[in-house]
Parts: structure tokens; sequence; C-alpha cells
């Protein structure tokens, strides 16, 4: 199965259980209860994507699916620019750093710089990791051809002046000097590179393929993103509440151990501090969860329909793509973080949502 570049955004629901580790932990017959929940009642309407959802006890079910057959989308709204396929492309090559040799005019470096003025750092001058294409720089003049020919891995002093009309008063044809750290430049694109470092990935050979499949994800995605939503909401789904108040815990858990790996900060005070509270914040989960768990039963419901499946092979090449992105050193360690039914409904949306995008219709 070719690896999906940068299109579907992930639906709520695998964000939920990819981001928070799996609750194989818990009990099977925990439950949890929420503040503004009425036991007397049996369901609960909700605003969600569609007025006609609900919150009920027992298993989620969608009450209608859509026509997912006769979606349209506009032409001019999802054709997709040489210029953006490019940038794309350079994004994946970033991924493959040359630490060795000198700096060409061609290449697409990254760098960290401190510019200075009168010997002291200016404001907005300074940055990490910032990627450089030398050939197309919207630097000022001085700054990309001054790093041509120097060596990967040294720093560099560019004794430069700011334009007349820069436009900050502060800087505006003054004297500065831009102390360049190269990291690094960009793999250079060719047919033997993509054959050995991209035909694994994304099942392509050549520069030519990879240019094409990048496109057709890029329009793929343009296409998702006009179709998708107002699909989800014509369809009608009964969400169970056990799943809904399941993935607010998960996504509690997540956030706060998230800031405790950032700060000591708890997640209560820190959205008191936002001007929240722990119960608007799960009211904003709760909203997120139905929605996703709806998402789900309809990928689901399509897939049985149309007899959409994952196989172990694609099931195997995505548990060595969450390893090497994630650097787990064993399948052993991935299992324990990441249940495979989770792995398993992450390839079969983005296998669900890619079929669906490709019967629309495409409108002069």
């Amino acid at each position: 199965m070719k690896k999906k570049i940068l299109i579907l955004g992930m639906c709520v629901a695998m964000a939920f259980s990819i981001t928070a580790c799996s609750d194989k932990d818990k009990k099977e017959n925990e439950t949890t209860t929420t503040a503004s929940e009425d036991s007397s009642e049996e369901e609960t309407t909700i605003a969600g994507s569609n007025e006609k959802d609900k919150v009920v006890d027992g298993d989620s079910e969608v009450v209608e699916l859509a026509d997912y057959t006769k979606l349209e989308a506009p032409k001019a709204d999802v054709e997709v620019a040489a210029t953006d396929v490019e940038s794309s492309i350079d994004s994946i090559l970033a991924g493959f750093p040359v630490t060795e040799g000198t700096v060409k005019d061609t290449d697409v470096v990254n760098i960290d710089f401190v510019g200075k003025l009168n010997g002291e750092e200016f404001e907005g001058g300074s940055a990490e990791g910032q990627t450089l294409d030398i050939a197309n720089s919207t630097y000022i003049e001085g700054f990309a051809e001054g790093l041509v020919g120097k060596k990967i891995g040294d720093t560099v002093d560019l004794n430069l002046k700011f334009p007349e009309d820069y436009g900050k008063e502060e800087l505006n044809g003054k004297d500065v000097v831009f102390t360049v750290t190269i990291n690094s430049v960009s793999s250079e694109l060719t047919d033997e590179f993509v054959e050995k470092n991209l035909k694994s990935q994304y099942d392509v050979s050549n520069v030519e393929e990879l240019k094409a499949y990048v496109e057709d994800q890029m329009r793929l995605s343009k296409i998702y993103e006009l179709v998708w939503s107002k699909y989800m909401s014509d369809c009608v789904a009964n969400v169970s509440k056990e799943k809904v108040e399941d993935l607010v815990e998960s996504g509690v858990s997540y956030y706060e151990a998230y800031l405790s790996s950032m700060t000591e900060t708890k997640l209560e005070d820190y959205l008191v501090e936002q001007g929240s509270s722990l119960d608007e914040f799960k009211e904003v989960l709760r909203e997120e969860a139905v929605v996703s768990i709806k998402e789900q039963g309809v990928i689901e419901e399509i897939a049985s329909k149309e007899k959409i499946e994952v196989t172990e092979e694609e099931y195997e090449k995505e548990v060595e793509y969450y390893m090497e992105t994630y650097d787990i050193k064993t399948k052993e360690e991935f299992e324990e973080q990441y249940a495979k039914e989770e792995v398993v409904a992450n390839v079969l949306y983005y296998k669900v949502v890619e079929w669906v995008c490709n019967q629309v219709k495409i409108t002069e």
C-alpha cells in the first residue's frame, strides 16, 4: 500500500486513539459518567454535524448513510499548481539531509542564523532550522549567495546591508552581520534517489512517477476538503455514550501527560489561566468525540458495503512506518503502545476516504 503523504487530515477519533496511548489496561466493566448527564434520560439530542445525531445508551449505529456515489467538486477548486507539487517534494527531500560537501546554487539548505545590528541581536533577525532555497531566495540580497561554496556544517559571517526601503525604519539601509550555521542540504532529486529511498514508502520508481503521485495526493486532498465534511453532515448516527466518555477521558489523560512533559502546570490550572475550566474543556472533547465516533461508523459502513478491507501486509507496513517515524525499536514495544485494531482503523480510514474521493465527479 502506498503511504499517504499529506492528505486526508486524520479524523478526531484516530487522533484520540493514536496520540493517547491505548486503553488496553482499562477494566472491561469500567464506565464513566459526565457531569451533565441525566440518568433519567435514555438518549440526549446534541448539536453535532447533524442535528439528528444522538448520544444514546448502548452501541453506536449509523442510522442513515448518505449517498456517496453522487458527490461533486468543481474542477477549478481541485486543480494543483506545479509549484505546490515542487514544494511538497522539497518537504520530502528535507527528510533526507546531506551533511557533507559544499553548498551549490541549486541546493535547498537547512540553516540556523543570528542577525546583529551594531553588535547587538535585533528582533526578528534570528532563527533555527530554517529551509532556504538558494535559487529562489526571499532573503535580503547577498544572504543566499553568500552561502554558495561554503562547507556544510560550517558557521559563516555574512556582512550585508538592508535595502533602503526594507520597510522597518530601524533596519532601512543599515549594515548587519548574519552568523549562519549550515546544518545540511536536501538530497538531489534524481531517478536513482527515488528508486533507492522512496520506492518502498510511496511505490514510485522515478521522478516522473513521484511528481504524478504527489499531484494526485494533493488533488485528492482538495476533493476531501470540499466534500467530506458536508457528506458527514448528511449522514445520521446514534453514538454510544460510553464510547464518548471513554474518548473524553483518553483525551484528558493525553493532555495531562503532554503538559506534565512540558511544564509543571496541571491541566486544570492551565485551563483556568486560559479563561476556561476542566468541565468546559471536557465538553469540547465530548463534541469532537461524538463526531469522531460517528465518522468511524460511517467509514466502517462504507467499507462493508464496498468490501474495502485492510490486509495483513498493509497493517505490517503501517507498523513499520510508525516504528520508523516515532523511533520505536521493537514490534513488541509498538504493540504495547498501539492496539492493532486502532492501527487497522487508521489504515481503513485512509482507504475508504480515498476510495470515496476517487468517485467524486469533477464538474466544469
